[in-house]
């Protein structure tokens, strides 16, 4: 803002102390007239005022002609301040939509890192999900797997005998398990183990025992 506008913006707003707290018992201002007015405040294109209902202002290029005369008023004056003024306004509000406009893409700029980090952490959080899911049903079928391996092992040990398997804690021998979720208790390879060594390993029997052991 120049020098100029600053000293036009002064001249404005500063009230002319000639004028100030003068009181007259009617002011016309266009159509509307006010009672018991108090003149609070003159510049040199505007008054403030009181009267009976409250506050009120006005412009002096308003006013009668005498009050214009009384407050000295210079309608050339008066309209090269409101020029200065409306453009001073419109410089302000112009900067004022600059900062505006420069703030919101700031706040857009952190909403888009902001946006961008949620979407990360959801998408590593969905990937973690869908490997620990993997990993169970890998699992399952895996468990699944060797329950058949087992059943399968079991019925052909089954004619040998019961001591077809051993204790993973102890190695002792003994008869097939099932827990309360029905799986086998004992792994393949404990079967596998004792499949070689206390199966009948006959001609008859051989090659299903290869195929199982194969199988495994």
């Amino acid at each position: 803002m120049s020098l100029r506008t600053v000293l036009v913006v002064l001249a404005v707003t500063v009230p002319l102390l000639a004028g100030a707290e003068e009181k007259l018992p009617e002011l016309k201002v266009g159509m509307e007239v006010y009672k018991d007015v108090t003149i609070t405040e003159v510049t040199a294109t505007h008054i403030a005022f009181d009267h009976s209902h409250g506050l009120g202002t006005a412009k002096l290029k308003d006013l009668e002609p005498a009050i214009q005369e009384h407050f000295h008023f210079d309608p050339l004056k008066a309209a090269a301040i409101e020029v200065e003024q409306a453009q001073a306004d419109a410089l302000y509000r112009h900067h004022k939509s600059k900062s505006i406009l420069m703030e919101s893409i700031a706040g857009l700029g952190v909403l888009a890192i902001v946006y961008s980090l949620c979407v990360r952490r959801i998408r590593h959080g969905l990937k973690d999900l869908v490997s620990a899911s993997m990993r169970r049903r890998n699992q399952a079928r895996h468990d699944e797997a060797n329950a058949r391996r087992i059943l399968a092992l079991t019925q052909v040990a089954a004619p040998f005998g019961e001591r077809v398997a051993c204790d993973e804690r102890t190695g002792d021998p003994h008869p097939v398990s099932v827990d309360r979720e029905g799986k086998f208790s004992l792994h393949a390879k404990a079967f596998c183990d004792v499949l070689k060594l206390e199966i009948d390993t006959s001609a008859e029997n051989a090659a299903k025992i290869a195929a199982l052991l194969a199988a495994l």
